[in-house]
């Protein structure tokens, strides 16, 4: 029965995940202006009706289909860049550019952006089923009541790596905040890619960051989840509701966890919501935790003999399933079985072919025509082949 296979990481991968470099425009400088009055909000909105007039209709509505299907796609730094092209074109401050741009900065988690761009418009709204920007400032402010009010940049010479928003200075936030340098470097290098400007917030309390996780994510986090990575953010709690610490600092269960989130943040805010199967996206970030936390790999291969001696595997189709992967009864033998599936895939292709399957799986139509063309089989066929590998 299948073993892991793969023990290294990020060393000899020439394929990079694609992204777009964004601008010069920084987070923090982009927060100035944020307070606007009424009238500015009036002027703005009526800009907006004067420049859609001047712009021809069929060029407006081609730019903005375009726009809109970005943001769907969760590919938020491409849609900053057009809009800002944009709005550099038209300056007199399109609303809907603004709207779209806002909403993109808000993917990205560069709440200050957002805002900036947002607060202006008031109730406008780019079509009758999106929300109105007034809507989106509000979720931000509140998000802003919730958060963290300490704050502290990580820096690699003048770039902002990470902006952290946190509640306590005590050991157990001090060890995270110097584990995200490491975490920098190390899924950087492994997906080839240079992020700067991740928000970063690490609660004391479980009330404030449930409240925050369900105002930012929409979703309620689990009573495990102490730890959360998306396109723009990463999210921490040190402790449970009765006031227990969920992960002791410097254990290698807390250095994994803080690479493998980063691991998720990096791949959303690269390839956006590309269909990436839950084996796949929970293996390469157990892939990377496992670049600070080498015993990961060794529990992983003795887990993965007793689960093979006892034929409990999981069939593909559980793999592949958001409900049935992360599902309460499954989901701590799914989260094996991934990483040793995973681990399995790199030791037979390599690391470069793995991340072009990534890119590919942004851009294909299904998952199994980006396994095809990357790997040249679908996905049950790898499937297979990793059940019947030797141990």
């Amino acid at each position: 029965m299948p073993r892991g296979g793969y023990t290294g990481g990020g060393q000899e991968s020439r394929e990079s995940l694609v992204i777009l470099r964004r601008g010069a425009r920084t987070e923090k400088a982009s927060r100035k202006g944020n307070r606007v009055t009424a009238a500015r909000a009036i002027r703005t909105i009526f800009a907006t009706v004067v420049l859609m007039l001047s712009v021809p209709i069929a060029a407006h509505a081609s730019t903005f289909h375009e726009l809109a299907q970005l943001l769907s796609k969760g590919l938020y730094d491409e849609a900053i860049e057009k809009c800002t092209q944009w709005l550099e074109a038209y300056p007199e401050a399109n609303g809907r550019l603004r709207y779209l741009r806002g909403r993109a900065y808000h993917g990205i988690g560069w709440f200050g952006s957002a805002e900036e761009d947002l607060a202006p418009l008031g109730d406008f709204a780019p079509w009758p089923n999106w929300p109105p920007a007034s809507e989106m400032v509000a979720k931000i402010a509140e998000m802003r009541r919730l958060a963290p009010e300490h704050v502290k940049e990580i820096k690699s010479g003048n770039r902002v790596l990470f902006r952290v928003y946190y509640d306590e200075d005590n050991a157990w936030t001090r060890a995270l905040i110097a584990m995200l340098p490491d975490a920098w470097r190390k899924v950087g290098n492994f997906y080839k890619v240079d992020l700067d400007e991740t928000a970063v917030f690490i609660f004391g309390d479980a009330a404030r960051y449930n409240a925050f996780f369900r105002t930012w994510s929409g979703r309620f986090a689990k009573h495990w989840q102490w730890a959360g990575g998306e396109s723009g953010v990463l999210i921490f709690c040190q402790r449970d509701p009765s006031g227990a610490t969920l992960a002791k600092a410097g254990s290698d269960y807390f250095r994994g966890t803080a690479l493998h989130e980063y691991s998720h943040l990096v791949c959303r805010r690269v390839l956006g919501h590309a269909p990436i199967p839950p084996w796949l996206s929970e293996g390469m970030a157990s892939v990377c935790g496992a670049l600070a936390a080498p015993q990961d790999i060794i529990q992983n291969d003795r887990d993965v003999l007793r689960i093979a001696a006892e034929g409990q595997w999981l069939p593909l189709e559980a793999m592949t399933d958001r409900d049935r992967f992360y599902a309460n009864e499954t989901s701590n033998l799914a989260y094996t079985q991934s990483f040793a599936m995973t681990r399995y895939l790199i030791s037979q292709v390599g690391e470069a072919k793995v991340i072009q399957l990534l890119n590919l799986l942004a851009s294909e139509a299904n998952p199994d025509a980006a396994f095809k063309k990357a790997l040249g089989m679908e996905q049950a066929q790898f499937y297979e082949l990793w059940l019947h590998a030797p141990s």
